[in-house]
This record gives structure tokens, sequence and C-alpha cells, in this order.
């Protein structure tokens, strides 16, 4: 998914013809496939198959998909976007719903107190199975209370050492 101001958010891209696409996985299926995936919205075309119910947080409950040669598919990487909450708690950003709310997620590695926080405060679950001590959290967010938001290709699939600033 993508930032309003057009950046890319955490998950996995590639470019068909030209145009830049979430991708469902980054190696190719064993018809030798990659899923191109449109979140939310109306249906790019004919080509494109409906998805509805079968979402992860933060994601529109309907998902487009096509399936394409993997060979078609240029530019394969993965990106991660990520801001503060308050004065030290890293976030992933998943998604904007486009009314200023961004869904994130407090990995396992931030303080416990930051964590209770948003649970207590902003209404955030805790990944189901561990005590919030050893997991992350997820919710939403008002946009202005993460601050300093950066997303960066972590692994481009050509080069998976470099760490790239997108624009």
């Amino acid at each position: 998914m993508w930032l309003s101001d057009g950046r890319e958010l955490t998950g996995s891209y590639g470019t068909w013809k030209g145009k830049i696409f979430e991708l469902r996985q980054t190696a190719p299926l064993a018809d030798g496939t990659l899923i191109l995936e449109r979140a939310g919205g109306d249906s790019p075309g004919p080509e494109w198959v409906t998805q509805a119910g079968a979402h992860s947080f933060g994601r529109p409950p309907v998902a487009h998909i096509r399936f394409v040669p993997a060979d078609e598919v240029k530019d394969i990487h993965a990106v991660s976007a990520e801001g503060i909450f308050g004065s030290r708690c890293w976030v992933f950003v998943l998604a904007e719903d486009g009314k200023g709310n961004l869904a994130v997620e407090a990995s396992a590695a931030n303080l416990v107190s930051d964590k209770k926080r948003l649970l207590s405060q902003y209404g955030f679950e805790v990944r189901p199975g561990d005590p919030v001590e050893r997991t992350s959290v997820l919710g939403w967010l008002p946009v202005e209370l993460v601050h300093d938001v950066k997303s960066e290709v972590v692994w481009p699939k050509d080069d998976d050492l470099r760490r790239i600033p997108c624009s």
C-alpha cells in the first residue's frame, strides 16, 4: 500500500508493464507466476480476480489479484515504512485509511510500557497467542501522532545488502 504522498508502505512490490504493483509473494509460484495485488477500490479490469473477506490488519476487506508471468515483473523489492510514536516507540506503518489515520505495528522490541500505552489509550490489540512482553501490538493512530515516517527499500531482489530511501 502507499501513503497519500506516494511513498510505499511496508510490503513487497514489483514493476509490471511500467507500473508498480504490490506483490503477494516475491518468489514465483510453481507455475512460474507472481500475484499482483490491488487492495480495495474497484477492479482494475476483467483479468483481475476479486477476493473478499481474507485480509490482514489495516487492509481493506476486498482485494483484486492477477497472476502474471514472473519474468514480466521487474524491480522486485521489499519496503519497510517506519515512524516514531511518542519519543521512542518505533512503529511499522502498514496502511493509511484516507481519514487521517495510520495502521501501525509496534514490534516486540519496543518497551512494554509503550506497548501498554498503545493498548490502553488507543485500543491496540496484541498479536494472538503471546503476552504483550513478547509480541507486537497493532492498531490505528492519528497520522499526527506518528512522526519521522521513512520508507526505504530493505530488500531489492538483486542485492539484499542495500537500504535505499524511497521517494
